[in-house]
């Protein structure tokens, strides 16, 4: 074939690819100002031929060309959307092709993590033995809160390993040991504290189906489906675990003979899984909190999530297909369990979700043609779990995750807190938390809140953080004042954390001198702890309150004291960290370093005069505040001193001692 012919086919197959909206036209040829004026042909060249024979080559200029390129509005509004949803997410997606990515630059990499994390080559790691890989430990989990803390104020601080938990070892020991199924009557009561207690919190299994179930197998002593059965035993774990006050020296932790069972009958994959290997996936997520198993729990969680994905649960499933009411109500409530526990377990150790929001396309629950079914908790409560559970996640990502970020870390803390503030303000009334109430707040409702006020911590304590160590400075150099010095910003921010730390102590010490603070329960012996933590670190701030935020962390100190002599394993490992927490604070004290009691920040609530039965300043009532409505409002936010992560030794977040001699870890 000619080499011409080959060249015009070739064009013309790739002319053919392009739309024909893009398609360049020919070009037209642009005459030159004198030509112009003349109205003659012009043809072209510097100068051209009319004035080079006219000897006017000075006039011979050609104007400046201003090309204007036609886009369809499709594709316009395509990149309207694609900006907002990038401004919205707070980062711009990374290239996709690998052989043009580029490295970014010093100053763009000032901005992309959390300035108040330290980014080291090999992130935060903790060995486990000269044998074994070294366990990762995320900067939004409590406990590296903890040590952030105590290494601000004494430096060279070791993280604390965590050792408390049911090892593989003793569940393998259970497992294959001799078992007693509970007599009929015990049965019954486990149960029926399972479904009460924290299967309020969470929609797993359907009431109606499991006492149906269980009279069968009582009826038929005990001879069961081989799944339902295991169902069965997930649940008697979660009853005697919400149902025991104490552990004896010699007995097992509650529930565990149940869960070692349960674990065994469903260590295979189902090659196609059920509805029911979805809920015993997350019962046992949830028993595993309890034993402190918190990497268990991520796993069975994802492994739920992930099961239902095989079954097609993230999407709908036509009418012509599962036309029951209620199972398809179940279907989706159940997937969006799944979703809730697996952010949960992600916020708390700082890992990624084991799917996108994107590929999420089920509907929401609804509560529609439900009437008369008691299987169905209020599907207000549910919607805005699910949401709180997004919005947990969303903060790890932006806030704490080693993506590339290109916003600064200011902007993405006030993109966050909009987003809570939201949250909060589309709160139905009936779930909302009544003052002077007390005990009478449903537990639900109570256990909601608490992951709200959790999430506002996570997303300010980074820059309460940096007021405390603004703080330190001033010790030890007096002219300082960290009043002046620090924007009022990181101020608001500072005392947001507090007040939100202040609401959960109050909330659970409530729950405790009325009774209904579970004793083996990890998720309120966790919120304790990371609301300790803030009041520990605040009553070293020289405000009107520190003494009163002093005295309720001796106080949330001892509560969890007594959950760990009670044999709750969680409340062992915090322990650990709080007295660690006041050998540094005595130490600061001891020094004499802490001399100005002036107040420092701003003061928002005297809750120090305050009766203990008098209303508190709640999570809500925090972000409702004129500084903070303030400080998101700002359309050009900059924190230039937590934006600018160029601090001195003392404000840089560093990890000095971090392997800590020879102890195996476990994060």
């Amino acid at each position: 074939m000619p080499k011409s012919t080959h060249t015009r086919r070739s064009t013309s197959i790739s002319q053919a690819k392009i739309p024909i909206s893009l398609q360049r036209k020919p070009a037209k040829s642009v005459a030159c100002q004198r030509c112009h004026s003349r109205k003659v042909k012009c043809s072209g060249g510097q100068p051209c031929s009319n004035c080079r024979d006219a000897d006017a080559i000075g006039a011979c200029v050609y104007p400046t060309r201003d090309r204007q390129v036609k886009f369809s509005q499709q594709y316009v509004e395509d990149l309207l959307r694609e900006n907002e949803r990038l401004r919205d997410a707070g980062s711009v997606a990374p290239s996709s092709s690998v052989g043009t990515r580029q490295t970014p630059t010093t100053e763009n990499q000032e901005t992309v993590q959390n300035p108040l994390v330290e980014d080291r080559p090999q992130g935060w790691f903790f060995p486990m033995s000269s044998l074994d890989m070294p366990i990762h430990i995320s900067e939004a989990a409590d406990a590296a809160f903890a040590t952030r803390f105590r290494e601000t104020l004494t430096p060279h601080s070791v993280h604390i390993p965590r050792t408390s938990y049911v090892r593989d070892e003793a569940l393998m020991l259970l497992s294959e040991s001799q078992f007693n199924w509970p007599t009929p009557a015990r049965a019954r009561f486990l149960v029926k504290v399972a479904l009460s207690t924290v299967c309020q919190y969470y929609h797993i299994v359907l009431k109606s189906s499991i006492t149906e179930a269980l009279e069968k197998a009582i009826k038929n002593n005990n001879d069961v489906e081989r799944l339902m059965r295991c169902k069965l035993l997930a649940l008697f774990a979660l009853g005697e675990v919400y149902s025991s006050r104490v552990t004896a020296q010699e007995a097992t932790f509650p529930g565990l003979p149940y869960f070692a069972q349960a674990r065994r009958i469903v260590s295979i994959p189902a090659e196609r899984p059920t509805l029911h290997a979805v809920e015993i996936a997350l019962l046992l997520t949830l028993y595993s909190y309890n034993l402190n198993r918190r990497h268990t729990a991520y796993l069975l969680a994802s492994s739920a999530v992930r099961l239902g994905i095989v079954m097609g649960l993230n999407m709908n499933v036509p009418d012509g297909l599962y036309s029951n009411r209620l199972a398809r109500e179940h279907r989706k409530r159940l997937w969006w369990t799944a979703y809730v526990l697996d952010r949960t377990c992600c916020s708390k150790l700082g890992h990624p979700a084991s799917i996108a929001d994107e590929d999420i396309i089920v509907d929401y629950p609804s509560s529609d043609n439900l009437e008369g079914s008691t299987d169905f908790e209020h599907v207000e409560y549910t919607l805005k779990s699910i949401e709180l559970a997004g919005l947990s996640q969303q903060t790890r990502q932006q806030l704490y995750s080693r993506r590339k970020h290109h916003v600064p870390f200011s902007q993405r803390v006030q993109t966050t807190l909009k987003k809570i503030t939201k949250w909060m303000e589309t709160l139905p009334p009936q779930l909302q938390l009544e003052s002077g109430k007390g005990s009478a707040q449903p537990n639900s409702i109570v256990y909601l809140h608490l992951r709200f006020n959790q999430c506002c911590i996570i997303a300010t304590r980074p820059i309460l953080l940096h007021v405390l160590r603004a703080h330190c400075k001033s010790w030890t150099d007096p002219p300082i004042n960290p009043r002046t010095s620090l924007p009022e910003s990181a101020l608001t921010l500072a005392e947001t954390c507090i007040q939100c730390s202040r609401h959960s102590y109050r909330l659970l010490s409530e729950a405790w001198i009325h009774g209904s603070f579970a004793i083996f329960d990890y998720f309120y012996t966790q919120y304790l702890f990371s609301a300790a933590t803030n009041l520990a670190l605040s009553s070293l701030l020289g405000s009107a309150q520190s003494q009163s935020d002093g005295d309720n962390f001796n106080t949330a100190a001892d509560i969890i004291r007594q959950l760990s002599q009670s044999g709750n394993f969680a409340a062992q490992e915090f322990l650990e960290h709080l007295d660690a927490m006041e050998e540094s604070i005595g130490k600061v004290r001891s020094n004499s370093l802490i001399q100005d009691p002036a107040p420092r920040i701003p003061i928002v609530n005297d809750e120090a005069s305050m009766p203990f039965t008098a209303p508190i300043m709640t999570a809500g009532m925090a972000l409702a505040e004129p500084s903070l409505q303030e400080f998101l409002a700002e359309t050009d936010l900059a924190i230039s001193d937590i934006d600018n992560p160029s601090f001195d030794p003392l404000q840089t977040p560093y990890w000095p001692g971090i392997w800590g001699g020879d102890e195996w870890a476990n994060g």
